[in-house]
């Protein structure tokens, strides 16, 4: 049991819990110890969650993520940025996929799939990698 490692684990501080766990969390706003269950700051109605919490918004124009302010309508947020720091050009690089260059091939290019022929410099998927299957 136990008794032979007193020290071992931490009891969740949540009012109703009160479980001993062996891999507890420590809330990063409030400082208490809790559970998996109610380590998140809705979980255990953290006090302190306000300064903490955020919330990110992708913007449409570059697909950046836009941290929010906490108490600000988060279209002023965007609104600024957009005034600040939006790069639409960030859009098709974040966005846009590289795909097969076969006509017709939808297969997204990944660092494991992706071939580039040597020949025609044609970038492809592991598919139509000989050169009869990519009109090379």
């Amino acid at each position: 049991g136990t008794e032979a490692f007193p020290n071992l684990g931490k009891h969740c501080s949540h009012s109703s819990c009160g479980q001993l766990d062996f891999l507890p969390f420590k809330c990063d706003a409030c400082s208490q110890v809790f559970c998996l269950d109610h380590r998140s700051y809705t979980a255990h109605e953290c006090p302190k969650a306000g300064a903490k919490d955020s919330t990110v918004i992708v913007c449409p124009f570059c697909a950046s993520g836009v941290k929010t302010v906490a108490g600000e309508d988060p279209n002023s947020t965007i609104e600024r940025h957009l005034q600040t720091s939006c790069d639409p050009s960030n859009y098709d690089r974040v966005m846009k996929k590289p795909k097969c260059s076969v006509r017709g091939c939808k297969e997204v290019l990944t660092f494991s799939n992706k071939f580039h022929c040597k020949v025609c410099s044609k970038n492809t998927c592991m598919k139509h990698r000989f050169p009869a299957d990519h009109a090379c």
